[in-house]
């Protein structure tokens, strides 16, 4: 189930629904299956939607989660 809405996250940032995107992102960590990747395609999201304090909200939980996850590293730098 997450592989599919991860997919469909993925689909949706590329046409740039990007509240779609947050509220997938929602739903899965309401499950209690986030990642760190869920964590940093919400951050950028919120990003894309100039919500900048809650992306990096975002961006910091997805280094908590996995400190090796280089793109959520970047994505907070920037």
């Amino acid at each position: 189930m997450v592989t599919d809405k991860r997919l469909q996250i993925i689909n949706e940032f590329k046409a740039t629904n990007y509240e779609k995107v947050i509220k997938i992102c929602e739903e899965i960590i309401a499950s209690n299956r986030e990642t760190s990747e869920i964590f940093n395609i919400y951050g950028l999201a919120l990003q894309k939607q100039n919500l900048i304090n809650e992306s990096k909200e975002k961006f910091k939980k997805a280094i908590q989660l996995d400190t090796n996850n280089f793109e959520a590293l970047n994505n907070y730098a920037i």
